[in-house]
């Protein structure tokens, strides 16, 4: 990663070893972190292995009488409807085909694969101890217009009130997310673009809700690209906004009501047709793996004054 905060033509880099070490250093939970990243790309052939072997998964476990079609205004409503023991059922032997899957095997580095495993086995171990009634059921419907996908919802069903949903509707520009929790909206987000001739502007923006209308927590991103088209002189401005609601949080009593945090950051660039880079070293970056750590102290300094946390 360049960083100018550093100097002219300066770096951060990460060596691809010792990593384990690297992320102690940080405080940082190592437990599922390798030494090494490793990771080799798929095949075309191994793509569609995988999309011929998950596709007749599907067709096997899905049956005519779990799918629906209806009319709803101008859409088309395509519903997939079962119990919530067999979606249960179908979603942990999905997992555990992945588990065994020789091609992923082969791909994903050992740790990430066995943190699937041990993930997968809790979720068998909680969902033992479930007691399903006939009446819990899951639904998923997608709204098609124009063969265009429009909206998604999946709600989790207990005696035909809904206890969790999801719904997520795909516009022009944006994406939007709401999650509920027995109709209570509990999480809200909403990625979008702006675009003109020269300028692109990216907005996201997630809110976490407790009841009704508590909000609890507010993120603003906001990442704007000036001239970006000429690629001369290209101004990159980052600004975030964090809001906590600390009036109803036992953890926050000595706090104010409400607290905000803003980070902005500006930068600008012209992008080369060629980049030569020779290799990174002590006289162009700083290696976070051989760095003390007073210089690690030193440049995250550097990076929260640029970015007005100091």
């Amino acid at each position: 990663m360049q960083a100018d905060i550093l100097g002219e033509d300066r770096y951060i880099a990460i060596r691809n070893e010792n990593l384990k070490e690297l992320a102690q250093r940080f405080g940082l939970d190592t437990e599922y972190i390798p030494d090494k990243i490793e990771y080799s790309a798929f095949t075309e052939e191994e793509l569609k292995q995988l999309g011929d072997k998950y596709y007749q998964f599907f067709d096997e476990k899905l049956t005519d009488d779990m799918f629906s079609k209806e009319k709803e205004d101008k859409q088309t409503v395509v519903k997939l409807n079962m119990s919530a023991e067999q979606f249960t059922n179908i979603f942990t032997e999905l997992l555990n085909t992945i588990n065994e899957d020789e091609i992923i095997n082969s791909k994903l580095p050992e740790i990430y694969m066995e943190a699937l495993q041990n993930a997968t086995q809790e979720l068998e171990d909680e969902l033992e101890s479930e007691n399903y009634s006939s009446e819990d059921r899951f639904e998923m419907k997608i709204y098609v217009e124009k063969r265009q996908a429009k909206k998604l919802e999946i709600n989790f069903l207990e005696k035909d009130k809904t206890n969790m949903s999801m719904v997520e509707e795909f516009a022009d520009t944006s994406i939007s997310l709401k999650c509920y929790t027995e109709e209570e909206m509990v999480l809200e987000e909403t990625i979008s673009i702006q675009e003109n001739e020269n300028d692109v502007t990216y907005v996201i923006n997630c809110k976490e809700y407790e009841g009704t209308d508590e909000e609890l927590s507010e993120i603003n991103i906001e990442l704007t690209y000036k001239n970006l088209m000429q690629l001369d002189n290209v101004q990159e401005e980052f600004n975030i906004e964090m809001k906590q609601n600390n009036s109803n949080s036992y953890y926050y009593d000595d706090y104010e009501d409400e607290s905000t945090i803003n980070i902005k950051y500006t930068n600008q660039k012209t992008f080369l047709q060629n980049l030569e880079l020779n290799g990174l070293d002590e006289t162009n970056a700083v290696i976070l793996n051989d760095a003390t750590d007073e210089e690690i102290q030193n440049v995250f300094y550097n990076i929260y004054e640029s970015l007005g946390l100091m």
